[in-house]
């Protein structure tokens, strides 16, 4: 029966293959807007691992939640936010954009304080406070190709490369980090943080210091893990929605092309079908004849579209010159799953008809 199904698809190749490419077009779709999906919800989470139990603090309009924050923030606002009752340490990053990567001077005798205590290393050490030294996130090493002790020069600065971090998930990964006073002197444009993280000495009065802070500075953005992960959420939600939403569209104008060659396919084969039936052949039969047919394009459109989508992804990744999507394993799975529910769905009708075929009519032509 393959064999038939098979012989029937090479002798309309045309038509197979504009079947087989709404397929491909809908899962290529799928993964390549399911894998930004994926890689930006990795960054989140990785970022949001950073700030568990801490309050972050940024200038409005430049929330982490939304990927690397900007704005400033004064060291005499961070002073001062020292003074509120509860606050434990305020520690602080300044975050500066450098070619396809990002610097980040961090106050490195703090590392627990911002997130940076949890960040395994993969070989070497941290930088030094107030030396001309740097770490290398995971994906800035890949770029980069340097072993410790070379020299990285950052704005005619020539920084050591004293260690290389695990990768973490987050924007980290593609971060250089050293001391915030060398960064400061590198940059200059004055004293300030992008980020700070505010460790309360109880996470119960966490929402209490956050409402403070709000208070005496309203041109900050203050959020706590909590509402930082609410936003996460929401906003990947909507990017998921989008995502599956543009590929379901796609594949579904896919499923109109399948019927309609199904369709055709039954009307051209309506004596075959007769003449099948005449000589014993079961319902069941009948049907299987025709879902070979779909299944099998449905198994090559999937794997084609995995390949383009796969190439897109990588295309992709090399325009913005980092790994920010990804094809999972899980992607790859529902997209084989939805194409073939689909195809197979698809094939419902078309094989209803071809089981209703009186055989009498179909051999004499009616």
């Amino acid at each position: 029966m393959i064999d038939l199904a098979l012989k029937d698809l090479r002798s309309h190749r045309m038509r197979t293959f504009l079947t087989i490419l709404g397929i491909v077009i809908g899962i290529t779709t799928i993964v390549s807007l399911g894998s930004i999906s994926s890689g930006i919800n990795s960054l989140v989470e990785g970022q949001l691992n950073i700030v568990s139990g801490k309050i972050v603090v940024t200038q409005h309009g430049a929330e982490p939640a939304s990927g690397p924050p900007s704005g400033k923030v004064s060291t005499d606002i961070v002073d001062e936010i020292r003074q509120i009752s509860g606050v434990e340490e305020v520690a602080g990053m300044r975050l500066e954009h450098w070619g396809d990567f990002m610097i980040n001077g961090a106050e490195l005798d703090k590392r627990d304080s911002i997130g940076l205590g949890q960040v395994e290393l993969e070989e070497g050490d941290w930088a030094e406070v107030g030396a001309y030294e740097v770490t290398m996130g995971y994906h800035a090493k890949e770029q980069y190709d340097l072993n410790l002790g070379d020299s990285i020069s950052v704005e005619g600065v020539d920084l050591r490369v004293v260690g290389h971090l695990e990768e973490v998930g987050g924007f980290m990964d593609f971060g250089l980090i050293t001391s915030w006073v060398i960064l400061d002197e590198i940059f200059e444009d004055g004293d300030f943080f992008t980020i700070v993280f505010v460790k309360p000495q109880d996470l119960s009065i966490s929402k209490e210091i956050s409402e403070k802070i709000k208070e005496e500075f309203p041109e900050l953005s203050v959020e706590t893990t909590e509402s930082a992960s609410e936003n996460a959420r929401e906003s990947l939600a909507q990017i998921r929605l989008i995502t599956f939403g543009i590929g379901f569209i796609a594949t579904i104008v896919a499923m109109f092309g399948i019927i309609n060659t199904m369709i055709m396919s039954v009307h051209e084969k309506r004596r075959q079908i007769g003449i099948m039936k005449a000589i014993g052949a079961t319902k069941r039969q009948i049907v299987t004849r025709f879902f070979e047919e779909s299944i099998i394009m449905g198994l090559v459109g999937s794997f084609v579209g995995l390949f383009f989508g796969y190439l897109g992804t990588s295309a992709l990744n090399v325009q913005i010159g980092m790994k920010m999507a990804r094809v999972t394993p899980g992607l790859v799975a529902f997209s084989v799953i939805f194409a073939m529910s689909i195809t197979i769905i698809a094939t419902i009708y078309p094989a209803i008809k071809a089981m209703k075929v009186d055989p009498i009519s179909a051999i004499r032509g009616n």
